[in-house]
């Protein structure tokens, strides 16, 4: 037995500790143990290859771990990639370009939803924008035209220089004057959110004595108008709250045909109010009412010609809304109707 598991030699180990008492020392005690095994020449060979062993077994294990590493940065790194290339297309305003493939990574699928989100709505900015210098142009060039036409011909001498033909002169001036300020006004509100001048006021009285200025309009097309709702005190820009109904209620009278109805609704509801205003008139198509607040916009073109509107009315208002940290919706029947609810803090 001796033989098979090779020698062993045990060494043993003699500690001496002093005993005392009372500061006195009185004996020692002496105490023996097993020392350190000395290992046989085949228990050495033994323990060398298991230490060899490991260093492959970590060795291996590491190259193993480096590869699937490598192997998943290489299959999250690639759509993150494609995803680079597109957003570097993207600000360069090439909105055309193909986004990436969906992958098995919900988080880099979710990246690729939103750039393709972002993608979208910067290509439909880009065409609100074009759009709009479009319609800024056309709405400046005609009073312009009109004007010019107009003073070259009774520079020339052709048109008698009459007070008739200087008030047109004078209305064309007006008008760009009109819609330069109208311009303003937005610019004014979106830039200068946070500047309001806010104050305490009864809503409803608000509304009330603005309503009195539209009773000549109700009476000439013969339109039924309800004010309805209670007393409620609003915290807000006074005059830009004026505004906000005066352009609702002018929108409604401009598209209400005669003897129509509208009626304004307010109403208060835990820490907001709620305005509502609901008009008989043209309605508006399920495709455009998406567009009706952006600037200039107005769904059908002859609209301008038959209400001297040049789109900029719900834009201001929806300004002011946003600034009040508030919102707006539409909601219209084609042919029927519409309704625009607009929704305000109470006390912000």
């Amino acid at each position: 037995m001796d033989n098979m598991m090779g020698e062993m030699n045990h060494d043993f180990v003699n500690k001496t500790f002093p005993l005392f008492s009372e500061g006195e020392k009185i004996g020692e005690v002496l105490f023996s143990y097993v020392g350190p095994t000395t290992y046989s020449e085949h228990d050495a060979f033994f323990i060398a290859d298991m230490k060899k062993n490991l260093v492959i077994v970590a060795a291996v294990a590491l190259a193993l771990s480096i590869f699937v590493a490598v192997l998943f940065s290489k299959k999250i790194s690639a759509p993150i990639v494609k995803v680079k290339n597109f957003t570097k297309d993207i600000s360069k305003g090439d909105y055309t370009s193909t986004s990436p493939e969906k992958t098995d990574i919900k988080e880099i699928d979710d990246l690729i939803l939103s750039v393709n989100d972002l993608s979208t709505q910067l290509e439909n900015q880009q065409d609100i924008r074009n759009q709009l210098s479009s319609d800024i142009a056309h709405e400046i060039r005609t009073p312009l035209t009109t004007l010019k036409g107009n003073l070259e011909a009774m520079i020339d001498g052709i048109w008698e220089v009459t007070n008739d033909r200087l008030q047109v002169c004078y209305d064309e001036v007006d008008r760009i004057t009109r819609l330069i300020g109208s311009i303003d006004t937005i610019n004014e509100i979106e830039s200068y959110q946070d500047v309001l001048h806010k104050t305490s006021f009864d809503l409803y009285v608000l509304s009330k004595n603005i309503s009195t200025n539209f009773e000549a309009l109700f009476s000439k097309k013969n339109i039924h108008y309800t004010l309805d709702g209670d007393s409620v005190f609003l915290i807000a820009d006074k005059d830009k709250i004026s505004q906000l109904i005066t352009n609702l209620l002018s929108n409604a009278v401009k598209f209400t045909s005669n003897e129509g109805h509208i009626t304004f609704k307010i109403r208060s509801e835990k820490n907001q109010v709620i305005l509502t205003v609901t008009d008989t008139g043209e309605g508006i198509h399920p495709q455009e009412i998406g567009r009706i607040f952006e600037r200039f916009y107005m769904s059908d073109p002859s609209r301008k010609t038959k209400s001297g509107g040049q789109g900029i009315g719900l834009s201001i208002v929806k300004s002011i809304v946003k600034a009040h940290k508030g919102s707006i919706t539409a909601q219209s029947k084609y042919g029927v109707g519409s309704v625009f609810t607009v929704t305000l803090p109470i006390r912000k």
